[in-house]
């Protein structure tokens, strides 16, 4: 099982104090290709899911992000038992602050979408039904597995956590 991690910049509504832009992105290669997807990637060896965070959104999009901004809010674990290659446990985080100029790269398209706007029919089908708490800041552990044909869901596994640690 392959250990990776999103990280998902947001814009606040300081008014009502909810998120109401999340920063997603439009795969050009690799795994996911044509999908939106959270910013993010594999963990290396010896690597945090913080330091990896911080990484990939760096080499995904050239924002900088810092470790302590980050908020953890999910471990997800992918399923495909018809594809084993392509399982995962990944390890999502919020983060309010970010520095430099987003920028589109090799591997993705950068697009700031409103929370109302989110194309959840252009992502796996698991997103519209974790990524919706996430964004409304609500930690969770989830767990899909997918059908034989790799895109359509055989079961969801969604609990509410506590806050949660994490190792810098």
């Amino acid at each position: 099982m392959r250990h990776a991690t999103l990280c998902f910049p947001i814009k606040v509504d300081t008014a009502s104090d909810t998120v109401s832009e999340v920063l997603l992105a439009e795969k050009k290669s690799g795994f996911g290709k044509g999908k939106i997807v959270g910013i993010g990637g594999g963990i290396e060896s010896g690597e945090t899911a913080l330091r990896a965070a911080v990484r990939e959104t760096r080499e995904e999009c050239h924002l900088s992000v810092c470790v302590v901004d980050l908020q953890p809010m999910a471990k997800l674990i992918f399923d495909f038992p018809y594809q084993p290659g392509w399982n995962h446990l990944v390890e999502a985080f919020l983060t309010e602050v970010w520095t430099g100029n987003l920028t589109e790269t090799a591997e993705v398209k950068p697009i700031w979408l409103a929370v109302s706007k989110i194309p959840y029919h252009r992502m796996w089908a698991d997103a519209k039904h974790w990524l919706p708490r996430v964004l409304g800041r609500q930690p969770i552990t989830a767990s899909f597995t997918y059908n034989s044909d790799n895109q359509t869901l055989a079961s969801i596994d969604i609990e509410a956590v506590g806050m949660r640690t994490c190792r810098i």
